[in-house]
C-alpha cells in the first residue's frame, strides 16, 4: 500500500476494531480483490476510460447510503474524485476531504503551472462543495490556505502504532537518521536530508543515514549520494 491507502486502512481498521460499522470503497483499473483479509469491507469499482468519469455503479453506492454514511474521500488532483464530489453537491450528499499534503507549499511548486491550472477549474470547486477539509499537518495548513482561503479546514494528525515485537536500541553511542517513503527527491527534501547528513557526519562521526524506499528517482538519489561520498559515511539505502 502506498501512503494514502496505509492511513485510510488503519483509519478503518480501528473504526471497525471499536465496532463501529466502516467501509473503503476503491476505484481501480483492476477491481481484484487479492489482498490480505481486512476488518472492514472493502468496495472496488473499475476505473473508467474517461478520467473524469466515476461510472454508473459507483453513483448508485454512493445514492444508496445518502443519509445513512458519512463520506470521507482521501487524495488530491484525482479527476474522477471531482467528477463524484460535484454529483454528491448535486444530489445534497455531504463529504469531508482530505487532500493528503497536495496543497503544501512544496507539493505545488512541483508542475507548479498545470497543478495551478487543475487546481483553479477543478480542485477550489471541489473544496468549496467540502464540509470540511482534513489536513494532517501545518505544512498543509499553510499551503492550503495560500491558495484557498477557509475558516473548515481541520488539522488532525494521525499517530502510528510502534510494532508489537519492537525493542528499544538501549543505550548506544550510534545515532541513526531514518527515513521510509517515496523517493521523491523534491517534494521530500531528500537531496537536503543527505547534504544535511553530510554536515552532521562530520560533527557527529558516529551517526548514520538509513534511507528505505524506492521510486523512479532511486539511481538520481545514489548519484547525488556519490556525489558527497556518503558511502564511506555510514549511509544505506
Amino acid at each position: 500500500m502506498n501512503g494514502v491507502n496505509k492511513v485510510v486502512n488503519e483509519l478503518a481498521t480501528r473504526r471497525a476494531l471499536a465496532d463501529k460499522k466502516v467501509e473503503v470503497w476503491g476505484i481501480t483499473a483492476t477491481p481484484v480483490h487479492d489482498y490480505p483479509e481486512r476488518a472492514y469491507v472493502t468496495r472496488l469499482f473499475k476505473t473508467q476510460r474517461n478520467p473524469f468519469h466515476t461510472g454508473s455503479a459507483l453513483k448508485e453506492a454512493i445514492l444508496g447510503e445518502k443519509g445513512n454514511a458519512i463520506f470521507h474521500l482521501h487524495g488530491g488532483f484525482i479527476p474522477a474524485m471531482y467528477s463524484a464530489t460535484m454529483w454528491m453537491k448535486k444530489n445534497k450528499i455531504q463529504f469531508v476531504f482530505t487532500p493528503h499534503g497536495s496543497y503544501n507549499t512544496i507539493a505545488m511548486q512541483k508542475s507548479r503551472f498545470s497543478k495551478k491550472l487543475y487546481f483553479d477549474f477543478f480542485e477550489r470547486t471541489m473544496l468549496k462543495a467540502a464540509k470540511k477539509i482534513h489536513v494532517l499537518g501545518k505544512s498543509e495548513v499553510d499551503g492550503l490556505q495560500s491558495i484557498y482561503a477557509n475558516d473548515k479546514t481541520a488539522l488532525i494528525p494521525y499517530g502510528f502504532d510502534l510494532p508489537i515485537n519492537f525493542q528499544s536500541p538501549g543505550n548506544t553511542n550510534e545515532f541513526i537518521i531514518g527515513y521510509c517513503g517515496r523517493l521523491d527527491i523534491y517534494t521530500k527534501g531528500l537531496k537536503e536530508l543527505l547534504e544535511g547528513f553530510n554536515f552532521f557526519h562530520s560533527e557527529r562521526p558516529g551517526s548514520k543515514l538509513w534511507i528505505i524506499g524506492d521510486g523512479p528517482e532511486k539511481e538520481k538519489l545514489i548519484q547525488i549520494a556519490n556525489g558527497l561520498n556518503l558511502f564511506n559515511k555510514k549511509f544505506s539505502i
